[in-house]
């Protein structure tokens, strides 16, 4: 019965996952959309620098000035980077 609920868990952690990536999928194609593609990748890299360096929001916000017209605009870049760091998280646990 152990390897039986093993093979369950690991099925359901990969479909987790598997979910994550849609939503990344959809998330990606949705803000490229609306920013552009070249807009998108500069505030992608922007804040995902700014994240790792825990800038305030306030500081954030100012550089987003700079890149786009409506920094809340950037709100799902944000949320991308956080499902990408919850996949990576995810893919971490699983190999473990």
């Amino acid at each position: 019965m152990y390897l039986q609920d093993l093979c369950i868990s690991f099925l359901n952690v990969n479909w987790i996952i598997l979910i994550f990536i849609l939503i990344l999928i959809w998330a990606f194609r949705s803000v490229c959309r609306r920013l552009g593609e070249e807009v998108f990748l500069k505030v992608y890299d922007y804040l995902k620098q700014a994240r790792q360096r825990q800038e305030s929001e306030e500081s954030i916000k100012q550089a987003l000035i700079q890149l786009v017209e409506k920094p809340s605009d950037c709100f799902e870049v944000d949320q991308l980077l956080y499902y990408e760091e919850l996949l990576l998280t995810a893919q971490e646990n699983t190999v473990r």
